[in-house]
C-alpha cells in the first residue's frame, strides 16, 4: 500500500469514517461535559442523561444520525457486493443504540434498568463486537492485532459487567468515577475506525486477503495480511464470495 500524503486527509473515506463519526464522538461527549453528565461513556455522547433543552438535543442526534449515514454509504458503496451488508448492519446498531437510549422524558438509575436500557447494552455490546470482528476479518486480518484488539473488547465487556453490577471500582476521576473501563471503549471506536480508513485502499488489491468471517487465530491457514501471496488471493477473488 502506498502513502498518499496529505490527500489522505480529505478523501471520502478519511471524512465518513473517521472525521465525521469521530468528530461527533469528540464534540457530543464535550457537550455532555459542559452540561454536567456523570460519565462520559459513548451512549453519554448519544445521548445527556436528563432532560436537555431541545436544540441542543436536535443538535446531538443530527451529528450521530449523519455519522451513522456517513459510515454506511461509505461500506455500501465502497466494499465488494458480498460485504455491502456490512454498512446496513453499522448503521442498524448506531441508530439502535441512539434511538434506544434517549432520555428526554425520563431519568434512569444505574442498575435500574427497563426494556429501553437494556435494549441499548445489547446494541452497544454487538456495536463494539462488531468494531472487533469487522477490523479483524476484512479490513486488517493480522493474528497479532486479532487477539490484541479482542482482548481490549473482551475485558471492556467484562470490566463494565464488574463495574456496574457487582463491585465498582471507584478511581475518583471526574466523568471516569467507578468505570474505568470507559477510556478501552473510546479507543476501542477510535483503533476500528480509523485502521478501516487506513486499510481500505488495500481492497481491490492483491494485498487483500479477508478472512470471509473466520478469525484469523482459528484459521491461521488462510494466512495473514501480511504473508498472503498472490496465488491465493486471486484464488479467493475467483470465487465470486467476496470479488466486486
Amino acid at each position: 500500500m502506498k502513502p498518499c500524503g496529505l490527500r489522505c486527509l480529505v478523501e471520502r473515506r478519511t471524512w465518513r469514517l473517521v472525521w465525521i463519526p469521530l468528530g461527533t464522538q469528540f464534540v457530543t461527549i464535550f457537550m455532555s461535559a459542559v452540561e454536567g453528565n456523570s460519565f462520559l461513556f459513548l451512549s453519554s455522547g448519544m445521548n445527556f442523561d436528563h432532560f436537555e433543552p431541545w436544540a441542543t438535543f436536535v443538535a446531538r442526534w443530527y451529528l450521530w444520525i449523519l455519522s451513522g449515514a456517513a459510515i454506511c454509504s461509505f461500506k455500501v458503496d465502497y466494499l465488494p457486493d458480498g460485504l455491502k451488508w456490512l454498512g446496513w448492519w453499522n448503521l442498524f446498531l448506531i441508530y439502535g443504540a441512539l434511538f434506544s437510549g434517549y432520555k428526554q422524558d425520563h431519568e434512569v438509575k444505574e442498575n435500574n434498568l427497563g426494556v429501553l436500557e437494556i435494549l441499548h447494552l445489547v446494541f452497544g455490546a454487538f456495536f463494539l463486537i462488531t468494531c472487533w470482528v469487522e477490523t479483524c476479518t476484512i479490513w486488517y486480518p493480522n493474528t497479532i492485532f486479532t487477539w490484541a484488539f479482542g482482548g481490549v473488547v473482551i475485558a471492556y465487556l467484562l470490566l463494565y459487567g464488574l463495574t456496574a453490577f457487582v463491585v465498582p471500582l471507584q478511581t475518583n476521576i471526574p466523568f471516569i468515577m467507578n468505570h474505568p473501563e470507559m477510556v478501552a471503549q473510546h479507543a476501542i471506536v477510535i483503533v476500528a475506525f480509523v485502521t478501516q480508513c487506513v486499510m481500505a485502499p488495500v481492497i481491490y488489491t492483491p494485498e487483500w486477503a479477508p478472512r470471509t468471517w473466520c478469525f484469523s487465530c482459528i484459521c491461521p491457514h488462510i494466512g495473514n495480511a501480511s504473508d498472503i501471496d498472490d496465488s491465493s488471493n486471486e484464488a479467493m477473488m475467483s470465487s465470486g464470495d467476496l470479488g466486486p
